[in-house]
């Protein structure tokens, strides 16, 4: 809260009190290290205030040129600080930058705030205290040294935004080529070591599924999966069902600006297993007129029926065949347990059904591969009939990695992976040969094309403070 005006306006308003804070950044000068004093000068103080229960010892210094002028210059203020016994010349020695760049915060308040605790017997003998009324924080940032004598060490004061002497942005732009040094400070790259292994490629199209409960088991003559695998499953539920859906009771295409109306249409099929809220393809085989086929969602269900809505212009009831597809979102699940032609897997939700599946996904084991879910490399398959390609796994554990692939294959094989490459941007499994093109394609190879690029050119320049 800042000190309220009625105070300012009394005769007598007391005695303006002037505290200084001085903050020093890791960054700049290695430590934190803040300095909190007054200069003594109110109330004839000759010893610490305390202040929002901070301590400011008294310390010989003098402050002006905080005034500012009207005329659109930005105040520069400057603050004189005693250097008995080479005080202040012996901090400066300590600090390789100096003073430039630390944090001064000018803290001004009337007596009758301050901590009781500066008062015989603790109590403010001109107020009450408030450590929230004060005059808005004035914060600068020491800009340069003026002088330095035994006597006193004068320094300059900025604002925040004073940007005199400030490049902005502070490095040069350089379109579409990287400044920064490759594997640097700003760049970062550190590349897993190249490695090698084998590879599985599976893709079973002919599958089945059924799900009891939360358990659905696949089955599949031969399909070489086990326990403790990730495969990439989509499963298919399609049957044949009856529909119908009534008219309207009122002839709507005989109403002026009529507009298309949606109804309830009714699957019958017993033990059909769909839920609320599940999407399913409809394609309508029989009825006059035939309905137009598409997705829907269901809206309501019974054991034996499902309803979905949409949109229905005719003006007597329809009924007729319908082909039911419902497809179940795909995903990564985890092999429970497996034998020659069944596998198991688990899913969050219990249901009663069968229909058809397909398990996609290629499986690379490399003994501490130490590449991490999201994180990209580059994997050169030696035998078997995949291209190399720049892969991000789905699935890892400490010698294996799962990816989701489209090629329709059936393969398996040797692999690379290495986070090495050459300056033309080709892989390499030579630590030695390893180079960046400074470019914008260079750096998405490395960290991947979604990831937060660390490019240090244009775009990517940075603030100027």
């Amino acid at each position: 809260m800042a000190v309220p005006f009625s105070d300012l306006q009394e005769i007598n308003p007391g005695a303006v009190i002037e505290l200084f804070k001085l903050e020093l950044n890791n960054d700049i000068h290695g430590t934190n290290t803040t300095y909190l004093f007054h200069a003594g000068s109110n109330l004839n103080a000759n010893g610490a205030l305390v202040w929002n229960s901070e301590t400011y010892l008294r310390f010989p210094v003098e402050a002006d040129g905080f005034e500012y002028s009207g005329t659109g210059q930005l105040p520069r203020p400057t603050i004189r600080i005693a250097n008995l016994n080479g005080t202040i010349t012996g901090l400066l020695i300590t600090l390789s930058n100096g003073l430039e760049g630390a944090k001064v915060t000018r803290i001004r308040t009337l007596a009758r705030y301050l901590d009781a605790s500066n008062f015989p017997g603790n109590t403010n003998p001109y107020g009450t205290p408030d450590p929230t009324a004060e005059f808005p924080q004035e914060i600068y940032f020491v800009d340069r040294k003026a002088a330095e004598t035994r006597d006193i060490v004068e320094f300059e004061l900025a604002a925040a935004f004073d940007l005199a002497g400030v490049k902005a942005p502070k490095r040069q732009c350089i379109a579409n080529l990287c400044q920064w040094i490759y594997k640097g400070d700003g760049c970062g790259y550190d590349p897993n070591p190249s490695a090698t292994g084998t590879y599985n490629r599976k893709y079973l199209s002919s599958a089945t599924y059924s799900q009891s409960g939360t358990t659905i088991t696949v089955t599949s003559s031969s399909h070489g999966i086990s326990s403790g695998e990730v495969v990439y499953l989509t499963r298919t539920k399609e049957f044949t069902a009856t529909y119908e859906q009534s008219a309207p009771s009122t002839n709507l295409q005989g109403v002026r600006n009529f507009r298309p109306t949606t109804y309830p249409l009714v699957v019958t099929k017993a033990g059909h297993g769909l839920s609320a809220g599940d999407e399913v393809e409809l394609e309508f085989t029989s009825g006059d007129p035939i309905p137009n086929d598409g997705s829907f969602t269901i809206t309501e269900v019974t054991s034996n029926t499902f309803t979905v809505i949409r949109n229905y212009t005719g003006t007597t009831d329809i009924s007729g065949n319908v082909n039911v597809s419902m497809i179940r979102p795909a995903n990564y699940y985890l092999v429970t347990s497996a034998s020659t032609n069944t596998f198991t897997v688990s899913d969050n939700t219990s249901r009663t059904e069968s229909g058809s599946a397909t398990v996609d996904w290629l499986k690379v084991s490399i003994n501490s591969h130490q590449l991490e879910v999201g994180e990209s490399a580059y994997f050169i398959f030696d035998t078997g009939d995949l291209a190399s390609a720049h892969l991000v796994p789905a699935t890892t554990t400490t010698n294996t990695m799962t990816f989701r692939v489209d090629d329709e294959i059936t393969t398996s094989g040797n692999v690379t992976m290495t986070q090495w490459f050459e300056r033309n941007n080709e892989a390499t499994t030579v630590s030695a040969s390893d180079a960046c093109a400074k470019t914008l394609a260079a750096c998405q190879l490395r960290f991947g094309e979604a990831a937060q690029l660390p490019f240090g050119g244009f775009p990517g320049i940075g603030a100027f403070r």
